[in-house]
């Protein structure tokens, strides 16, 4: 997520905000240790059946993806993906708001120096690993990778899911009232709203883009990083994008365009 797109959410009392007209449920402070289950599905994906524990491989944006997922955790309503690069960020996650019962909390996570923290894999059942570096930002971020695989897993393992959401490790997420807002707006592409952003366009800035990526002066809107949420409509069309979607380093720009495309509006709902 581009630096310009984070906010700072906070949560008040009964009274929430995001930004100036949203309501808030994201909290720019890092805060899950679920019970996690064995589940004897076999998930169909592009590269053949899931097998929990070991590797499988998908498409996105042109580039086959090798990743390892955990035991499948059965998730009473809102599945959650969290990109992640910090295990004490994961850890606080678990201690404090992941421990809602009616969510699911799942961390994509990359290899630092070439390696992943697989005890953590064995013990906490909830990380996600690719098969690719932890970069933030440049032409090879791992963030927009992080985020369609996220959603591309979902889909599938969750099927009965009216919604996903997909957060960083350093937001705090108010579970109740977000699904609150949720089952009372029913929106298909939710969260804190940017419009009429620009591309870089500067080679040596981190988060440049070129004309060949994407070749407008402003972006389409689209719902900054820190948190936002696609309906099953929503991610049904992303997933018809996954392949031919151009890499764009900003992952929250790219679900926006991809949206964009899909002809789904970003919005944002309150609670009166």
């Amino acid at each position: 997520m581009a630096p310009a797109c984070r906010h700072l959410f906070v949560v008040a009392s009964v009274v929430l905000i995001i930004g100036i007209s949203l309501n808030v449920y994201f909290f720019e402070k890092s805060l899950a240790s679920p019970t996690w289950r064995e589940d004897d599905r076999a998930i169909a994906l592009h590269g053949g059946p899931l097998q929990d524990g070991r590797t499988n491989v998908t498409n996105v944006f042109g580039r086959s993806i090798s990743y390892i997922t955990p035991p499948l955790r059965e998730c009473m309503t809102l599945p959650i993906g969290v990109l992640s690069g910090y295990a004490a960020r994961r850890q606080e996650v678990r201690e404090t708001w992941g421990k809602n019962k009616s969510s699911c909390v799942y961390f994509m996570v990359g290899k630092e120096n070439g390696a992943w923290p697989e005890e953590e894999f064995r013990q906490e059942g909830d990380l996600v690993l690719l098969d690719m570096d932890e970069i933030y930002s440049g032409s090879n971020s791992s963030l927009p990778y992080k985020t369609w695989l996220w959603f591309y897993l979902a889909h599938q393992w969750f099927p009965e899911a009216m919604h996903v959401l997909k957060t960083d490790d350093d937001s705090y997420v108010y579970v109740d009232g977000l699904e609150a807002e949720l089952t009372l707006a029913r929106p298909d592409y939710w969260g804190s709203v940017h419009r009429a952003g620009k591309p870089f366009r500067d080679p040596t800035h981190k988060w440049y883009v070129s004309k060949s990526v994407w070749s407008e002066d402003v972006y389409p809107d689209y719902c900054n990083g820190g948190g936002y949420v696609l309906s099953r409509k929503a991610l049904g069309c992303l997933l018809s994008k996954v392949k031919t979607q151009a890499y764009i380093p900003s992952e929250d720009v790219s679900i926006g365009a991809a949206m964009q495309t899909c002809r789904i509006e970003p919005n944002a709902h309150s609670i009166d």
